[in-house]
């Protein structure tokens, strides 16, 4: 495997250990036991259909215009610029926000009880703008560092948690054994993202890909049993189900002082990798929305380094947390009806890709169509379920849908405003002006 492949394996594992990550793991374990395995490998599955597309979509698409295009062409400029910024946006400003002041409250706790937790924050996020301002390439090396960092923090607390098991508290023949429809949604959830991956510089082909997305998740999903188990282990299940830090009771619980500063580190540097991944993807998400007509061409002046998009998602995450809005219930609220979105918005482009297969294929190939039709239904119905029973077994349902209902509102405004100004300022090839050389006339 060479270094492009990690790369892109750290681009795409970039929110698998981001702090909200880690509490939905934390949560998912407590409300199942060690019957956890069973929604953490459904919630695998399911992605990993969802991933490769039944042969058709997701990670089958390499290129980051496909998606555009597929939803443009299935249903229109308004409903692809809609779908596309329903949740993605939304979700990469309040995750930012939620998990950099997170990263700010453990440094001032774990490390530096002195240094201001929203100033930490404040550094972080100039840092990862100013490494995202230096190039791709820097952006790409702090990737793979921030996202090893992680996986071995997390890695090693487990290893020893688990050797330790005779010391452990809490023996797994005492625990039960759970598997619920919410523990299903919380481990869904935990894992979206992935997608996102098209739109890096990850320069890799078709199979290339799909092998580095199947490398990652069972290198997720082996991480996270590890983690979960030694979790149970050493701390009850009702205390990881209704704490929001499971990761750092456990770690603590294993390590003592050393796992809380071994937890601190993994929880910095998840959240960096989570903000960095999303401010990447999310900003060349918005660049590539740019040259299909569906934003205004200013975001499209450069794909590459899309600066402007950056800068925003940047100002918006820091407005949030100038106003007080970090730690806040509605940005937990948000930030769980961005992510559920999400999850929606991964079934409506599994129905886009059914209404766009081609009928030659099926033709031909009539076993190869009927499973993948197959698939994309199972897929279909699993992220709609998932997330109407994550919003059914919320704390505050009737918040949360409102909130939902917000943010599509805003969506809708947002998709008209930047399709109507993409209209009056998006460059066109053929109208960029030839270059006029020394002693000729235009």
């Amino acid at each position: 495997m060479t270094t492009k492949h990690l790369i892109a394996m750290a681009w795409m594992m970039g929110m698998f250990f981001s702090p909200e990550a880690l509490f939905l793991h934390g949560k998912m374990a407590g409300l199942s036991g060690y019957g956890f395995v069973l929604p953490l490998g459904v919630g695998l599955v399911l992605h990993w259909m969802n991933g490769t597309g039944g042969g058709q979509g997701g990670f089958a698409i390499t290129a980051p215009d496909a998606e555009i295009r597929l939803l443009k062409e299935t249903w229109g400029p308004l409903a692809a610029a809609f779908l596309l910024l329903m949740a993605r946006p939304v979700a990469a400003v309040c995750l930012a926000t939620a998990v950099l002041v997170t990263s700010g409250f453990v440094f001032n706790e774990v490390f530096f009880y002195w240094f201001p937790n929203f100033g930490f924050a404040a550094l972080v996020l100039g840092g990862l703008l100013i490494v995202n301002f230096i190039g791709p390439q820097v952006a790409a090396a702090l990737q793979l560092m921030l996202t090893s960092i992680a996986i071995i923090g997390i890695t090693g607390i487990s290893i020893v948690g688990i050797l330790a098991w005779s010391q452990a508290p809490h023996a797994p023949q005492q625990a039960v054994f759970v598997a619920n429809g919410q523990s299903v949604g919380l481990a869904l959830m935990a894992f979206v993202g992935y997608d996102m991956l098209r739109y890096t510089r990850h320069g890799l082909e078709q199979a290339q890909l799909t092998m580095v997305m199947k490398t990652a998740f069972i290198i997720g999903g082996i991480v996270f049993i590890l983690w979960n188990s030694a979790s149970l282990l050493w701390v009850t299940p009702s205390r990881l189900a209704a704490t929001t830090i499971p990761h750092i009771l456990a770690a603590k619980a294993m390590m003592g002082p050393a796992g809380r500063i071994v937890i601190g580190v993994v929880v910095i540097a998840g959240a960096g990798a989570a903000v960095n991944y999303l401010y990447q993807t999310v900003s060349r998400m918005m660049a590539r929305m740019a040259h299909h007509g569906l934003l205004p061409a200013i975001f499209a002046r450069s794909a590459a380094r899309p600066l402007l998009a950056i800068t925003g998602l940047t100002a918006a995450t820091g407005l949030l947390m100038a106003a007080g809005f970090a730690g806040s219930d509605l940005l937990d609220v948000s930030l769980r009806a961005g992510l559920m979105l999400w999850l929606v918005f991964y079934a409506l482009r599994q129905i886009a890709q059914s209404l766009r297969a081609k009928p030659d294929s099926v033709g031909r190939y009539p076993l190869h169509a009927a499973r993948n039709k197959a698939l994309r239904i199972i897929v279909i119905a699993a992220m709609i379920t998932g997330a109407a029973m994550l919003v059914v077994t919320d704390d505050a349902p009737v918040i949360l849908l409102k909130t939902m209902s917000t943010i599509l509102a805003l969506a809708t405004f947002l998709a008209m405003v930047g399709l109507r100004f993409a209209k009056s300022f998006i460059v066109k090839p053929n109208m960029m002006p030839a270059k006029i050389k020394k002693g000729e006339t235009p």
